[in-house]
C-alpha cells in the first residue's frame, strides 16, 4: 500500500531530520513525502529539502506564520494531501501546533515519538513514545485508520 507522509517544523534543520525518517517510512511502502515550509525559505534550502527526500513542497503565502496561522495552514495541507502520517518537530511551537491540528483533523496524536512504523496492509501507523523523560517507552497504534497520525 502506498503511503503519504507529511513533514513540518518551523526550524529548517529539524525539518531535514524529520525528512530522513519520513523518507525511510515512505520508501518501505512505496510512498511520497511532502514538506510544508515557511514562505521565506531560501532557494538553497528548497534544493536541500529535495536532496533530503521531499517529493512535494508546500509553501504558504504568508512569510513567517504564527502558531494559529500554522494550524490553519497545516489543516489545509492535510486536507489536500491526505497523509497517513504527519511528522512534526518536537519544539515548543511544534507541540502546540500538532495538538491543535490533531484536534481539528480528529486525528490520533503521539507526542515524543522515537520510532514510527506503518502497517503493511492498511498503512495505519504505530509510534513508540518516550515516557517519564525517556525512562520508559510505550507503543501507540492509531485506531483511526482512515485518519492522519500526527
Amino acid at each position: 500500500m502506498s503511503a503519504r507522509v507529511l513533514v513540518w517544523s518551523e526550524r529548517p534543520s529539524l525539518a531535514l531530520e524529520l525528512l530522513g525518517e519520513a523518507r525511510r517510512v515512505a520508501d518501505v511502502h512505496d510512498g511520497e513525502v511532502s514538506l510544508c515550509v515557511a514562505g521565506e525559505a531560501a532557494p538553497s534550502e528548497v534544493e536541500s529539502y529535495a536532496a533530503y527526500g521531499a517529493d512535494v513542497l508546500y509553501v504558504p503565502d504568508k512569510g513567517t506564520p504564527d502558531s494559529a496561522q500554522w494550524v490553519d495552514i497545516l489543516t489545509a495541507v492535510i486536507a489536500e494531501c491526505q497523509p497517513c502520517l504527519t511528522l512534526v518537530g518536537a519544539t515548543k511551537t511544534g507541540m502546540e501546533v500538532a495538538a491543535r491540528v490533531a484536534e481539528r483533523c480528529e486525528a490520533s496524536y503521539a507526542a515524543w515519538a522515537v520510532e514510527i512504523s506503518l502497517d503493511d496492509a492498511t498503512a495505519s501507523p504505530t509510534a513508540g513514545c518516550m515516557l517519564y523523560a525517556g525512562s520508559r517507552s510505550e507503543e501507540h497504534t492509531s485506531e483511526l485508520q482512515s485518519r492522519q497520525y500526527l
